[in-house]
């Protein structure tokens, strides 16, 4: 098991990785993890999959179909092909648009057996703080803290990190933080104020267009909210879609932003 699974390559031309061979491997050698807050990573988010270099082939499979299931023209899983001082490879999901609006979506339509449906719903919480804004509120990062001190090794009984906080109290505490909505304010300038701080977050391009893959222009907005509005995402998805200047699919069309 784990780092003794060997692969054997004479049967890998026929490996075919399916949604639910792929969820009882998760079960056992996936992980979901935060960064700690600092200058470089705001409590950075990945998901990861750790395995012997001996199953390369196994885990350029896996990769294959996180990147097939990203319906757009972008690598969202990393696979290092050199191992770690463990010996592991470890294939890396950490493009928070893919786990936003694929990843998360696909796992919650399984069933869990295992400890780490408990990481990935504290994972969940985490990224919905994330996404408000609230990491850079004092009251956002402690729940964050007390959330990630609970996932993966941190939940044995076996931790020195304390167990004993209320759960259900901090979920109620953090879904009625969430009801308040965004901790993030879009000025009319461009400008991203963060709420909690008075601080300006960033200066976004106050204009936006939308073209299809011929550069053809079918949108123009004066925000990154409003265009979000008609493509049912947050202004964050369209920032780093903006950003990247890659092309995606939308309704069956190949589309980017300029």
């Amino acid at each position: 098991m784990n780092t003794k699974r060997v692969l054997d390559t004479e049967d890998s031309r026929n490996i075919r990785i399916t949604p639910s061979w792929l969820w009882g491997f998760v079960e056992g050698d996936g992980s979901w993890f935060v960064g700690d807050f600092n200058s470089k990573s705001k409590y950075q988010m990945l998901f990861s999959i750790s395995q012997s270099t001996k199953d390369l082939v196994l885990m350029s499979k896996i990769k294959e179909y996180f990147d097939n299931l990203s319906g757009c023209y972008e690598e969202v899983a990393k696979l290092p092909l050199t191992s770690d001082n463990r010996g592991m490879l470890n294939l890396v999901i950490s493009k928070k648009n893919f786990i936003s609006e694929k990843l998360i979506p696909y796992f919650l339509a399984l069933n869990w057996y295992t400890k780490k449906e408990k990481d990935f719903k504290d994972f969940i919480l985490i990224f919905k703080l994330k996404e408000l804004g609230y990491h850079y509120a004092e009251e956002g990062k402690e729940m964050i803290e007390l959330l990630k001190n609970q996932m993966n090794n941190n939940r044995l009984t076996t931790s020195e990190l304390n167990h004993n906080i209320d759960k259900e109290e901090l979920i109620l505490r953090i879904n009625e933080l969430l009801s308040k909505g965004s901790n993030y304010e879009e000025q009319s300038d461009g400008a991203v104020l963060i709420k909690s701080t008075s601080s300006i977050l960033r200066r976004l391009k106050k204009s936006i267009s939308v073209l299809d893959e011929n550069g053809n222009l079918l949108y123009e907005f004066d925000s990154m909210e409003k265009c979000g509005k008609l493509f049912n995402t947050s202004h964050a998805t369209i920032r780093r879609r903006y950003r990247d200047g890659k092309p995606f699919k939308h309704e069956n069309k190949v589309i980017y932003f300029k």
